[in-house]
């Protein structure tokens, strides 16, 4: 691949006022505010990029990936359901790792190198935590 080509194609990712929108496509938004909905990005690459999107009453994952049209949100879940879970991490690759995010969302992938430490329960937990204080 052409290094320019790489980062022609990283510029085609949606920006995060987009990612905020792109939840009320849920067939679970609850026509809660978006404009103060907290994003996570736990899994990045060149074509595709995973989001949990945090409002004050759910949490939304969403996938952004270049090669489609629109980011496309995959679950969500009550705030208060995932508020203080202990996440399972395992390994993958040396890149790449997977997480469940409770225990009706399994083998989500993540990009090590986004948490050094495998420090993404703790991350992820700050991140719950924070949003239901807005």
């Amino acid at each position: 691949m052409q290094f320019s080509k790489f980062f022609d194609d990283y510029d085609k990712f949606r920006s995060e006022a987009d990612i905020r929108s792109a939840i009320a496509t849920s067939k679970n938004y609850g026509g809660e505010d978006v404009s103060k909905a907290r994003l996570f990005k736990f899994f990045d690459t060149s074509k595709q990029r995973s989001y949990l999107i945090a409002t004050v009453q759910k949490v939304y994952c969403l996938v952004d990936d270049i090669r489609e049209n629109e980011p496309r949100v995959i679950w969500s879940e009550d705030i208060a359901k995932l508020t203080g879970i202990a996440l399972e991490i395992y390994d993958k690759t040396d890149r790449t790792g997977l997480v469940d995010f409770g225990s009706k969302h399994k083998n989500w992938l993540f990009t090590k190198a986004m948490f050094p430490n495998n420090d993404i329960a703790s991350r992820f937990n700050d991140f719950v935590s924070s949003s239901t204080e807005n």
